[in-house]
């Protein structure tokens, strides 16, 4: 038996990249792994006993949906990131989770907790809770003290995606001129297995810029150019729409900054992690305005805190061990009866209508994406 893993593979210290350099060592241990990239040119054909498991395009072809088309699998998995602020994304996938036999979905606590109630909830069934996971070799703390109360910094990391919230962001911003906004953009589909931010509204880019907000473009920064920006903010803040567990706030906990983010982004309200509302902006201002001013006891206490949830919660040891589950554990039977199937019809009307909205950026994408294989092809010709 074969688990035949298609997923990226790239940094080890990106924490979404980071899966496969941590997780594969992991399972070789009880099992036959081998990992392809999802852009590879291939269709695997199972032999018997043999498993799938890999992250599909949402927007197009690659080896994770051809291979999941041929008949004989042992098990098929969908191993994405999951949420349903925006319902685009779930709908794109669909048709495949509804034939997989199980979907281990990366995703926060916050997304589980609403599942039952939404348009994805007939999914429900067969899917199974993976969590990311930190490398606290790679994210030392950095902070060694804070900026003084009233001049603390905000630091946001992340695309222009529709999902990560960045015209809220702006509109917070804005809202807030004498609070220091920071943006490291991490660039066009950097971290997209699919290239989703091809789709981001060029508008949400446009209105990031010309907020008040001091953007660090063409900086990475898991690098030293970009630590020293980090070392000089105190809190990460994401206002996703709809993402599903930003890695970026891990990381930005291991080296010691506190996150804010929305109850969007997945992660709970504890004693890390502190909540803004998702457009409302005057309840939101009113939080990042008093945690401005927090004395540097209350900030050391959740930096502790987040370290203490990397070292026992959020660790590759125990996103191994979801992930071996995905493997083992029997396959869910469908549900029968007529409140699950009214349920399930609901549902996918409801994203089929969401997909049709949605159809002319997806043609839009793919037109790019052709017309750059076509000038990739004349160039290397």
């Amino acid at each position: 038996m074969t688990v035949h893993l298609i997923y990226v593979s790239g940094d080890p210290v990106d924490s979404t990249m980071a899966i496969v350099h941590e997780i594969v060592p992991r399972l070789r241990e009880d099992h036959d792994v081998v990992l392809h990239h999802p852009t590879d040119p291939v269709t695997i054909k199972p032999k018997h006993g043999d498993i799938l498991i890999g992250h599909p395009n949402r927007y197009g072809d690659c080896a994770f949906r051809r291979s999941f088309a041929q008949p004989g699998w042992e098990r098929k998995i969908v191993f994405a990131p999951f949420s349903y602020g925006m319902l685009a994304d779930a709908a794109q996938i669909d048709d495949l989770v509804m034939e997989a036999d199980l979907y281990l979905a990366i995703a926060g606590e916050t997304w589980w907790q609403g599942l039952g109630e939404s348009a994805t909830s007939h999914w429900q069934y067969k899917m199974l809770p993976f969590e990311l996971g930190v490398n606290r070799h790679y994210y030392p703390p950095i902070r060694s003290r804070f900026n003084p109360p009233g001049q603390r910094r905000f630091l946001y990391i992340g695309s222009a995606d529709p999902m990560k919230g960045g015209d809220y962001l702006a509109e917070l911003a804005d809202a807030n001129p004498d609070l220091n906004f920071g943006w490291i953009r991490t660039g066009d589909g950097r971290h997209c297995l699919d290239h989703s931010e091809e789709l981001a509204t060029p508008a949400i880019r446009k209105r990031l810029f010309a907020a008040n907000i001091t953007c660090y473009d063409g900086v990475y920064w898991r690098r030293p150019d970009g630590l020293k920006i980090l070392a000089n903010h105190d809190f990460v803040i994401s206002c996703g729409r709809s993402d599903a567990m930003p890695c970026e706030v891990l990381e930005c906990a291991g080296w010691g900054l506190v996150p804010v983010a929305t109850p969007q982004c997945g992660y709970p309200a504890d004693e890390w992690m502190t909540h803004i509302p998702l457009d409302h902006p005057r309840e939101a201002s009113a939080i990042l305005r008093e945690m401005n001013h927090w004395p540097d006891e209350v900030l050391r206490a959740k930096q502790c805190a987040g370290w203490h949830l990397l070292d026992t919660r959020y660790n590759w040891d125990r996103a191994a061990e979801q992930f071996r589950q995905a493997l083992v554990c029997p396959i869910p039977v469908k549900p029968q009866d007529r409140v699950w199937v009214d349920r399930e019809t609901k549902n996918r009307r409801a994203l089929r209508n969401t997909l049709r909205r949605a159809r002319p950026k997806e043609i839009l994408h793919n037109l790019r994406a052709d017309l750059k294989k076509s000038v990739k092809a004349l160039y290397v010709g």
